[in-house]
């Protein structure tokens, strides 16, 4: 899948953060007109040991600097990789989110090849996952949902192991 025209998908630059803040309390405005994750939650997932912000972080931009959309990927213990991303409200439906989470979902791979029993987890805001993209995506992937709470504000994660499964 590529990238829709006029937009483009690259690594974050430190320089990037106040961008990707942006892209997240507006997403969370639209959800529940509050926020609560901003800058010091991104900085330091982007510093924590074992993130590489050139491998394991993406941005999609329109035009030559305008962020519209943030996503990444954590492994915390050796077999499960977890993610989230999110799209600018007002740049959804345009075939953004899924080249973000193909790309993530592609990461993931990479960083679980060769470990048994490994899991990928997405996290999948509600709204979301309630549209016939989010629920068409996670199935063409062999993932199911899985309800969840309070994990970066994100009510459910997708496992990609088929099972239900607490996280």
């Amino acid at each position: 899948m590529s990238v829709p025209a006029g937009y483009d998908l690259r690594a974050p630059i430190p320089d990037d953060l106040p961008a990707v803040t942006e892209v997240l309390i507006a997403d969370q405005l639209a959800a529940s007109g509050q926020s609560v994750l901003g800058a010091d939650y991104i900085r330091k997932v982007w510093t924590r040991p074992g993130f590489e912000l050139a491998t394991d972080a993406w941005v999609v931009t329109e035009g030559a600097d305008n962020i519209v959309a943030y996503g990444q990927v954590t492994r915390d213990v050796p077999d499960i990789v977890e993610s989230w991303g999110v799209v600018h409200p007002e740049y959804r439906a345009r075939g953004i989110g899924s080249v973000l989470f193909e790309r993530i979902e592609k990461r993931a791979s990479e960083l679980l090849a060769g470990i048994p029993s490994s899991r990928f987890r997405h996290a999948i805001d509600a709204r979301d996952l309630a549209g016939p993209v989010a629920s068409s995506t996670t199935r063409s992937c062999g993932m199911s949902v899985v309800p969840h709470t309070g994990c970066a504000g994100f009510p459910c994660h997708a496992s990609q192991s088929g099972s239900i499964e607490h996280v």
